[in-house]
Formats: structure tokens, C-alpha cells, sequence
């Protein structure tokens, strides 16, 4: 399934999203628990949008361990209570929350009770 990756199967509004914090001044950083997060980003084409990048590869704990969160604003020497992690998982939300990040839960409901739920990452730039 990994080698059928393309830039086609980015998720809609993330690439403007992104370009849209980076005009701003902003650091992005992804964080994915995934081992094979390399592999992916380079065949979606997006490696280059992020300032600091922390696979599972890079972890012990997974989430909702908040370490991966720490290394990636560790990484780019931010204070993490500074940060706003987006994700898509209840798991993912109670680590950021862990280091009193800002967080927007991309999720139907808000399951995780993220400080803002959006169902689509299209929302994202609306912000």
C-alpha cells in the first residue's frame, strides 16, 4: 500500500495550511508513531514542509506518551505549552495535552475534548 502513495493522497488543505504558518514565521513539526514515516512523506512529496520530523523510529513510548511531542518542540527549541499539535486521534490529543499544548482534534466529535474540533483538515486554513 505504500508504494501506491502519490502527492494526490495528501489530505485536502494541508499543504496550504502549512504554507500558511510558514508564512506567518512559524516552525512546523510532524510527529508520527509510524516507523515507516519516512517512506510516506517522501512519496506524498511533503519532507520538505516540515522543520523538524520524529518518526516511531525516534520514540520508546507511543502515544498517548507525550514523548514524541517534547522531542519534535525539544527539536525545534520551542516551549511546548507554545505549540498547537493537530491530530487525528484520541491518543494523540491526550499526549499533547499531557505537555499543556494547544490542540485541534481533526474527528467528528470531540471525543478527546480538544480545545478545537474541526471534521475535515479542508478547515484547517479557517482557523
Amino acid at each position: 500500500m505504500l508504494k501506491s502513495l502519490t502527492e494526490k493522497d495528501v489530505l485536502e488543505g494541508i499543504i496550504d495550511f502549512i504554507d500558511k504558518i510558514h508564512k506567518e514565521g512559524n516552525k512546523v513539526a510532524l510527529f508520527s508513531v509510524s516507523k515507516n514515516t519516512d517512506e510516506i512523506i517522501t512519496r506524498l512529496n511533503i519532507k520538505d514542509k516540515f522543520d523538524v520530523i520524529v518518526s516511531g523510529n525516534d520514540i520508546k513510548n507511543s502515544k498517548p506518551h507525550y514523548e514524541g511531542y517534547l522531542l519534535a518542540a525539544d527539536s525545534m527549541n520551542i516551549d511546548p505549552r507554545l505549540c498547537c499539535m493537530i491530530e487525528d486521534s484520541v491518543s494523540g490529543i491526550l499526549g499533547a495535552k499531557a505537555l499543556s499544548m494547544k490542540t485541534i482534534a481533526i474527528m467528528k466529535d470531540n471525543q478527546a475534548n480538544a480545545d478545537i474540533c474541526i471534521d475535515s483538515t479542508k478547515l484547517l486554513t479557517e482557523i
